[in-house]
C-alpha cells in the first residue's frame, strides 16, 4: 500500500472513531457523570503496572537480540521498547518497528531486513501462545458462568490452527531471486531458526507470559477504578484479546482500536460501552503519560548513540 494512502486510510478510521465516540458521549452523557471520580491509588496502582509493562515490551528485544549475539544495555533495550511506542503514536502502521531497526542497523550494523524478519517471527511465538490462553479463557467462561462467543472462540482456534502448523511444520526455504519471495523466505527462514532453539522459544514463552500477566492487571485495575469488578479470567480474556490488536495497527498508537477492542470484549461480559470507554480511557491517559514522559528523554539518548557511532565511523 503507498504511503500516502495509508496516511488517508490512517486518517479516515481515526475520524471515524472520533465521531463515533462523540456522538455516543453526548446521547449517553448520563454514564460518564463519574469520569474524575476515581481512586488516585487505583491510577497510581494503575501507572506502575503499566511502566512495568512497559520493561517486559524490552525484555522481548533483549532475548531476541541476545539470541543473535548482539547484546543491549538496559538504555538500549528499554529505551528502544520506548522509543518504538512514541514513534508509534508519530507514525501510523508500527512506524516505531522501523525507528527500532533503523537505530540496530545504525549502531550495531544490524540488517533492517533480518530485524523485521525476526520480529514477525517472535509474532508466531506470540499469537500461538495467546491463542492458546484465549482458549482456555473461554472455555473456562463457558463451564463455570455457562456463556461465550463464538466469533471470539472461532477467532482463537483458527489462530491456534494456524500458528500450531507453523511451530511443528516450517521447513527452511532457499532464497529466491524475485524481491517479494525472497523477503518472504527471510521470514520463513527466521522463524525456522528461532524455532530450533528450544532455549530461546522458552525464554519468549515466558515474556509472553509475564507480559500477559501484566496486561491482565492493566484491563483489571482500569475497570476497578470506575467500579467495574472483573473477575482475573475475564479480564486476561480482554487483555488476550487486545494482544492481537497488532494485525491492525493503522492508526497513530492503535487510537480507537484498542478502544474498540475493549469495548468489543467487555461486551461479552454485558458491560456497558459507557464504562469500557472510560477503562479504556484512563488507560490510554496514563499509558501516555510514560510514553511522552520518558520517550523524549530515551530519543534523546539513543540519537546521541547513533552520533557517537558515526562519528567514530567517521
Amino acid at each position: 500500500m503507498h504511503i500516502e494512502s495509508r496516511k488517508v486510510l490512517s486518517l479516515a478510521i481515526l475520524l471515524f472513531f472520533v465521531i463515533w465516540i462523540v456522538l455516543y458521549i453526548r446521547s449517553h452523557i448520563s454514564e460518564f457523570s463519574n469520569i474524575f471520580g476515581i481512586s488516585p491509588r487505583l491510577v497510581a496502582t494503575l501507572a506502575l503496572v503499566l511502566l512495568g509493562d512497559s520493561i517486559v515490551l524490552g525484555l522481548f528485544t533483549k532475548v531476541l537480540m541476545d539470541h543473535l549475539n548482539v547484546p543491549l544495555t538496559f538504555k538500549e533495550w528499554y529505551g528502544l521498547s520506548i522509543v518504538s511506542n512514541l514513534w508509534n503514536y508519530i507514525i501510523p502502521f508500527q512506524g516505531g518497528a522501523g525507528a527500532r531497526a533503523l537505530y540496530l542497523k545504525k549502531v550495531h550494523n544490524f540488517a533492517v531486513s533480518h530485524f523485521l524478519a525476526t520480529m514477525l517471527a517472535l509474532y508466531f511465538i506470540s499469537f500461538f501462545v495467546n491463542a492458546v490462553i484465549g482458549l482456555f479463557c473461554i472455555l473456562y467462561i463457558y463451564f463455570n458462568y455457562h456463556y461465550t462467543n463464538m466469533i471470539v472462540f472461532f477467532f482463537f482456534a483458527v489462530v491456534f490452527a494456524g500458528t500450531s502448523v507453523l511451530m511443528l511444520f516450517s521447513p527452511k526455504v532457499p532464497e529466491f531471486k524475485n524481491w517479494v519471495l525472497r523477503k518472504i523466505s527471510e521470514v520463513i527462514n527466521a522463524w525456522y531458526a528461532i524455532r530450533r532453539q528450544r532455549v530461546l522459544v522458552i525464554k519468549l514463552i515466558v515474556v509472553i507470559l509475564l507480559h500477559a500477566v501484566f496486561e491482565l492487571l492493566t484491563v483489571y485495575f482500569a475497570f476497578q477504578a470506575y467500579g467495574v469488578s472483573l473477575s482475573f479470567i475475564k479480564c486476561l480474556l480482554l487483555s488476550t484479546l487486545l494482544a492481537f490488536s497488532v494485525l491492525i495497527k493503522i492508526t497513530p498508537g492503535s487510537l480507537g482500536i484498542t478502544e474498540g477492542i475493549i469495548v468489543f470484549g467487555a461486551q461479552i461480559f454485558s458491560i456497558a460501552p459507557a464504562q469500557s470507554l472510560l477503562a479504556a480511557g484512563l488507560i490510554r491517559v496514563v499509558n501516555l503519560g510514560w510514553i511522552f514522559t520518558l520517550g523524549p528523554i530515551y530519543n534523546y539518548l539513543l540519537s546521541l548513540s547513533i552520533k557517537m557511532r558515526n562519528s567514530t565511523v567517521c
